[in-house]
C-alpha cells in the first residue's frame, strides 16, 4: 500500500498510488533504535514540489514504528485506474499535508487535500439501478460466519481523507455503468473517505454543482441528456 521505493543511476524514486516521486539528495541519521530522514524535498512527474520529514523507529530493524509527514503547495496526489480501487479513482493535483504514524500493525494514515490544478475524479456506485441486486431475494444461511482475524505482524492500516473540490476538479458520479447513467459536475465541496485493510469504506460529504451534466436513463428504454446548472439560489 505504501508503494516501491527504487534506486535507479544513483537517484531515489518513490511510487505511491501509481504517483512517482523523486527524492533530493539527503542526510539519513541513523540513532539508538531510530532513523531520522530529516527533510527531504520530492517532487512529481511534473516538478511540482512538496517536502517530507520525520522518523522511523525499529528495535534491530524489526517492530517498525513510523511518524512522518509531508507537505507541499501543489503535487500529483492520486493517478489511479478502476482497477486499483473500483469505488473511487481518477488524478488529481493539489496542496495536501499526509502524516503517517504508528506501528506497522496498527498504522494510521492521514491526507488533507483541495485541488489546485485540473482534476478529475470518479465515483462509482456498484449497485446501478439495472446491474443492482434485487433486493426481494434473500438467500437462507446456516450455521454462524467466522470473522476474519488480523495477523498482528501483518500491516494494518487505517486510512483517512479529507479532500476539498474546486471548480478545477470533475467529478463523475457513475450511477449506473450498464446504461451510461452518469453524472458529470463542476463544483465545490467536501469528502470525507474512511478506509483500511480491516475497515469498511465510508464516504461522506456534500457538493455544491456549479456546472455539469446528466445522462439520465430509465430501463434502457428512455434516455435523456440533461445540462446541469448551479444558478444563483441552488
Amino acid at each position: 500500500l505504501l508503494g516501491e521505493v527504487m534506486l535507479n543511476d544513483g537517484k531515489l524514486t518513490v511510487e505511491y498510488t501509481q504517483c512517482t516521486y523523486w527524492l533530493e539528495p539527503s542526510k539519513l541519521v541513523f540513532g539508538d533504535n531510530f532513523i531520522d530522514f530529516g527533510s527531504v524535498q520530492l517532487k512529481d512527474a511534473k516538478g511540482r514540489k512538496g517536502a517530507m520529514e520525520g522518523l522511523m523507529y525499529h528495535r534491530f530493524f524489526d517492530s517498525l514504528s513510523f511518524n512522518m509527514k509531508m507537505r507541499s503547495n501543489g503535487l500529483q496526489l492520486l493517478n489511479t485506474v478502476s482497477k486499483d480501487n473500483d469505488l473511487f479513482y481518477g488524478q488529481a493535483v493539489g496542496k495536501a499535508s499526509f502524516d503517517l504514524y504508528g506501528p506497522l500493525n496498527n498504522l494510521n494514515m492521514r491526507i488533507t487535500g483541495a485541488t489546485t490544478d485540473t482534476s478529475h475524479i470518479i465515483i462509482a456506485n456498484k449497485a446501478g439501478k439495472e446491474s443492482g441486486t434485487a433486493d426481494f431475494i434473500v438467500f437462507k444461511q446456516y450455521g454462524r460466519e467466522l470473522e476474519a482475524e488480523i495477523d498482528s505482524a501483518e500491516t494494518n492500516i487505517h486510512i483517512e481523507l479529507d479532500l476539498t473540490a474546486t471548480p478545477l476538479c470533475q467529478i463523475d458520479v457513475i450511477m449506473d455503468e450498464t446504461t451510461g447513467d452518469i453524472i458529470k459536475a463542476n463544483g465545490t465541496g467536501n469528502l470525507k473517505i474512511k478506509t483500511g485493510t480491516s475497515d469498511e469504506t465510508e464516504m461522506r460529504g456534500r457538493y455544491q454543482i456549479e456546472s455539469g451534466s446528466y445522462n439520465f436513463s430509465f430501463q434502457t428504454l428512455f434516455k435523456k441528456p440533461f445540462i446541469l446548472d448551479g444558478g444563483e439560489n441552488s
